[in-house]
């Protein structure tokens, strides 16, 4: 059961709902915020509305049904009887970019896109759930297979379920040929594997649209090795906090920057090509508005601040991360490509042999020594740098002369430059920028780094909690919670800095760091 917790829901409007009893269809609380039973309040959901309501005036069967659904993605239909809802929000248009969004997986599209009534890419988009995929942004040149498609006046589309989970891209010029098709790539949690896959509305089958599975036009661009190499795919994005091509590409706003290179591989975006691209953003707004391929993404309905430029913000690291798309893309996504990294270190033969040594270099144990690893992998040198995630090196290879440990022993097991990153076209390139900046005013604990230190995180984490009695030792931050809000927990859920201690990420436990370090030796 999900608590309902006032920092989430500032200005939530107190409209007790009097009269008959309520046929609610929808969903049970917020992912990642846990319920309280002192609060006697929990939150029910649908694409419309967030319904606060008292827990205790239900029925017993309600309340039984509703503790099973705890954190579930099942949808429910009951009754709410007269008196029990204590307040109502309205959602407009059902626009809630935030962990409150509608569930929507891959089998949920695949099933919706093989409906006999969806005859064409419009029919598809127009079937989209209200309330679902509600992280979107526009591309105007790109590197990728639809790039043909997509310019200033008819930007590409994609569309971010909040976990990354589900990723969608398509086209809206009707004279391209990549119109029909839309690309989507998705997670699979059981095996820690992306996967893309190509959805074409004009070739049609019996049962809907031609779908491929990893198609070799994807594997080609998204399979670090090529479309010859093993099967494992992973996003192609640009790191923060520029993304060339992109509405919104430098620091998610239409503003110039003439700072230093203190990212490698940044620019400088001049005043000049910041008014041209807002200019040609506010053109394709309203030569478009009417256009049904971008008029069915969720707008907000309501009064928005800046709504000409939405979903982009009027400045650089707005703490609202729904004005955000771009660098939320990267956080989650680089989440997730830790993990598949991480997933990548436990299939070699060696992991098990040096999993330990691993884990207490992330969490700063002094029982680790580098001979544990130059065992294994006399690869490793004994001058690198435990590299931990709150130690200062932000990446792998931040220094030639000092590599990280991890980027060292995944070398030493087969990994590339280009398995710690999302770049493309820069398989040489290990540096990652994946989250917000040291200089953003919050503390190392507080923050996610980058691909490199949530994977070693990933590591150490799954390596403590397998030992016996050890799960209740181990914690990881809370980030992006942090800094944007309870709304955006379940970003937090895929992942974090490892650390030893109690669940609280504004200080360590010294006495659980020393059970750690001690089990782990």
């Amino acid at each position: 059961m999900r608590h309902l917790s006032p920092i989430v829901f500032v200005g939530f409007l107190s409209l007790p709902v009097l009269g008959a009893p309520l046929s609610f269809e929808g969903y049970v609380g917020l992912p990642g915020v846990k319920f309280k039973p002192e609060s006697d309040e929990i939150l029910l959901r649908n694409a419309q509305n967030d319904y606060v309501v008292k827990f205790s005036s239900l029925p017993q069967n309600v309340r039984e049904n509703l503790l099973k659904e705890d954190g579930s993605t099942n949808k429910m239909s009951l009754t709410i009887p007269d008196g029990a809802v204590v307040s109502t929000k309205e959602h407009p248009g059902g626009v809630r970019p935030d962990c409150s969004e509608i569930p929507f997986n891959y089998q949920d599209l695949t099933k919706l896109a093989s409906d006999p009534k969806i005859k064409n890419q419009q029919d598809f988009l127009n079937a989209i759930p209200e309330g679902t995929l509600q992280t979107f942004t526009f591309t105007f040149k790109s590197e990728s297979a639809q790039g043909p498609g997509v310019s200033e006046e008819f930007p590409g589309i994609i569309r971010m379920s909040e976990d990354g989970k589900l990723m969608i891209r398509y086209t809206c010029d009707p004279s391209k040929p990549t119109y029909n098709r839309v690309e989507m790539m998705t997670w699979d949690d059981a095996t820690d594997k992306f996967k893309m896959v190509s959805m074409d509305f004009g070739r049609r089958t019996p049962t809907g649209p031609h779908v491929e599975e990893n198609p070799a036009l994807c594997l080609k661009c998204h399979n670090p090795g090529g479309e010859n190499a093993p099967v494992d795919p992973r996003p192609n994005w640009q790191q923060y906090d520029q993304w060339d091509g992109f509405y919104g590409g430098q620091d998610d706003t239409f503003n110039a920057y003439t700072g230093g290179e203190t990212i490698p591989g940044h620019r400088a975006v001049t005043e000049e090509e910041a008014t041209k691209q807002k200019a040609d953003y506010l053109k394709f707004r309203e030569k478009q508005k009417d256009n049904p391929c971008y008029s069915t993404l969720p707008w907000p309905k309501g009064e928005v601040e800046n709504a000409d430029i939405y979903p982009y913000a009027s400045q650089g690291r707005q703490t609202d991360y729904v004005r955000r798309p771009n660098l939320k893309i990267t956080d989650v996504q680089s989440h997730l490509s830790a993990k598949r990294l991480a997933r990548k270190f436990k299939e070699r033969p060696e992991y098990n042999l040096i999993k330990y040594a691993l884990a207490m270099s992330t969490l700063g144990c002094e029982q680790y020594q580098p001979s544990q690893i130059r065992a294994v992998l006399p690869e490793t040198t004994s001058n690198a740098s435990a590299g931990s995630a709150s130690s200062g090196f932000p990446n792998p290879a931040n220094d030639p002369n000092e590599l990280s440990l991890h980027y060292q022993v995944g070398r030493a097991m087969g990994m590339r430059p280009q398995d710690w990153t999302m770049h493309f076209g820069k398989d040489d390139n290990a540096f990652y920028n994946g989250s917000i900046p040291p200089d953003y005013g919050h503390s190392d604990i507080n923050r996610d780094y980058n691909i490199a230190d949530l994977m070693q995180s990933e590591i150490a984490k799954s390596t403590v909690e397998a030992l016996p009695g050890m799960s209740n030792y181990m914690r990881t931050t809370r980030g992006v919670q942090k800094v944007f809000g309870n709304e955006f927990a379940c970003i937090d859920d895929l992942g974090g800095v490892a650390y030893a201690g109690p669940n609280d990420p504004e200080g360590r436990n010294s006495n659980a760091e020393t059970k750690v370090c001690e089990e782990l030796a």
